[in-house]
């Protein structure tokens, strides 16, 4: 299981590479190198599962190929195309539980609002085909994941799947790993009927503190993973008809970060998103553990955008946090992820965002309640710009740890 290795945001290691390193940015592996060096042999070092991914992507590479560009027509079957990873996964068992509000428009009030701003493009000679693909960032080649949906009658929305961090695992196998434990969860693009999506993957450049935690964490500018979100959205919606108004994320520690730090960039087009056990940089709250980690050394340079607000009730963020034990990994001093998505908490309420607050008691891992179905329920309550439906509603399947708090 993914979880058996993922050690989370583990920022001593930015003590560590400093101090005894003292390559800064000189210490990032690149993809392309990691990608190389995995073989049958480090698949099998990270269990069967990974290297049955492994193998089926492989075969995949080899039938599609990386320079291939799909565009979609009105007739493409890519469900067809993940048959192999489809069995077993299926429909969610309560996925016909609760009403469909994407076949209902008015489902939430319109409020006027204008449509985002924010419209994103595809750079030449990108790809997009079910598996593997490739895409130009500035001068970096870029590769990323995506499933398709069998669901082709209507555009499909976009969940990004960001993971943790996990030091020199090769980004491939954190990739299809972390892909494995998404469909284990029930986050699958068939999963929730009226609810088609793309599920999408980024290959991380396996940055290393105090570069990153396998995602470029410190700063939104220069930062070489938020153009890579915002050229694979431009892909999607270009070339595989995805609605850019409907774009949901899932990330866990480091991989919570990078999503907050994207909301955070792109209030307007991340709305909704579910983060688990990670930092807001922007909170000063926040940022005080963070440093807590280093011995109040500065040691990262944070530079996040301002947390700004919204127009009360048009964003959500599902907030999950581990109790006491929820304790940034590996830090001299305790450093509480727990209290950190409190402050968050409070943060994100004081500026406009419906926050589904979700407490357990099991430490730096997952909410054992916070299930794929849950998560899809949350994203399709926010398929339409404008007020939260939240606001005025509960949300189908909420377990008693969670609460729904309104700004």
């Amino acid at each position: 299981m993914m979880l058996s290795y993922i050690r989370g945001l583990s920022l001593l290691a930015l003590a560590i590479a400093t101090l005894f390193v003292g390559c800064g940015d000189a210490t990032m592996v690149s993809s392309q190198t990691s990608d190389a060096a995995v073989s049958d042999t480090d698949a099998d070092a990270f269990g069967s599962d990974a290297g049955d991914f492994l193998d089926a992507e492989n075969a995949r590479d080899a039938e599609f190929g990386e320079d291939d560009v799909y565009v979609p027509d009105d007739g493409h079957d890519d469900g067809d195309a993940f048959a192999a990873d489809d069995a077993g996964a299926g429909d969610a068992p309560d996925a016909a539980k609760w009403p469909d509000v994407t076949d209902e428009p008015d489902s939430s009030p319109d409020v006027g609002l204008p449509p985002p701003p924010t419209r994103f493009d595809c750079p030449d000679g990108s790809t997009v085909t079910p598996g593997w693909n490739t895409v130009q960032v500035g001068v970096d080649q870029r590769r990323y994941h995506i499933d398709m949906p069998a669901d082709t009658s209507r555009p499909p929305a976009i969940v990004f799947g960001f993971h943790g961090f996990t030091a020199v695992i090769p980004p491939v196998i954190d990739l299809l790993s972390f892909r494995a434990e998404m469909l284990g969860l029930g986050l699958h693009p068939n999963a929730r009927a009226g609810f088609p999506f793309i599920l999408v993957l980024m290959q991380d450049v396996n940055r290393l503190p105090p570069g990153g935690l396998d995602w470029d964490l410190r700063t939104d500018n220069p930062n070489v993973d938020l153009p890579f979100f915002e050229a694979v959205v431009g892909c999607l919606t270009q070339h595989a008809k995805a609605d850019e108004d409907r774009v949901f994320a899932f990330g866990f520690s480091a991989g919570a970060t990078i999503a907050n730090l994207i909301h955070s960039k792109y209030p307007d087009v991340l709305r909704a998103f579910v983060t688990g056990s990670g930092l807001w940089a922007n909170e000063a709250n926040n940022l005080r553990i963070a440093h807590q980690v280093t011995l109040g050394i500065p040691i990262v340079n944070w530079q996040w955008p301002a947390l700004e607000p919204i127009h009360a009730g048009t964003a959500a963020v599902m907030l999950t946090r581990g109790g006491p034990h929820d304790l940034i990994p590996g830090s001299p001093v305790p450093a509480s992820l727990d209290e950190a998505g409190g402050f968050a908490r409070d943060a994100l309420l004081a500026n406009g965002r419906v926050v589904v607050d979700c407490w357990h008691n099991g430490g730096h891992t997952l909410h054992p309640e916070v299930r794929g179905s849950l998560m899809l329920n949350f994203f399709a309550a926010h398929a339409h710009i404008g007020l939260s439906p939240l606001l005025y509603e509960g949300l189908p399947g909420l377990p008693g740890s969670c609460a729904i708090l309104r700004p």
